[in-house]
């Protein structure tokens, strides 16, 4: 999916590098990763008060299939997309 991106990635990834990879604001990404953290989607590692999340299961996760926005809305499920 994101091959050359992929070998330039750490493998432990910060919130910034998330950003960066989704092209989303900061405040996004801190979303992203804090419902992540509480549903298991990937796995998420508290430093302190710091996110770090493996690469491989990100991009994993980043890789598998989507509902779209308008099948989550009648579903009322809009977060469903991290556990999917």
């Amino acid at each position: 999916m994101f091959e050359k991106e992929d070998r330039e990635l750490p493998a432990i990834l910060k919130v910034a590098d998330i950003k960066k990879l989704l092209r989303c604001s900061t405040g996004k990404a801190y979303e992203i990763v804090a419902i992540a953290e509480r549903t298991g989607v990937f796995l998420v590692v508290r430093v302190g008060k710091s996110y770090r999340v493996p690469r491989n299961p990100f991009l994993a996760w980043l890789a598998m299939p989507k509902k779209s926005e308008s099948e989550k809305v009648k579903e009322g499920k809009e977060w469903e997309w991290l556990a999917n």
